[in-house]
């Protein structure tokens, strides 16, 4: 979660650094070890994403068209 009024770019980073660096956080923080790298980007989710987020997932294949229906039921 995030504000909407954080940059494209900074969010867009954000999550790529979560991403890359997601197997050292698990090690470091036990509650992430159930959440395998590639579930990430959760389709059932209550906000919608970051448009800098959804850049980013949809570059690394995360991103499906059951994501996009989501996200536009938040529009």
């Amino acid at each position: 979660m995030t504000s909407a009024s954080l940059s494209d770019d900074d969010a867009y980073k954000l999550i790529k650094t979560l991403h890359e660096n997601w197997e050292k956080l698990r090690e470091d923080y036990p509650p992430l070890r159930s959440v395998a790298r590639d579930k990430l980007a959760l389709v059932d989710v209550t906000a919608p994403y970051h448009p800098g987020a959804i850049r980013y997932f949809k570059e690394v294949g995360l991103w499906t068209d059951a994501h996009d229906a989501k996200q536009a039921s938040f529009k």
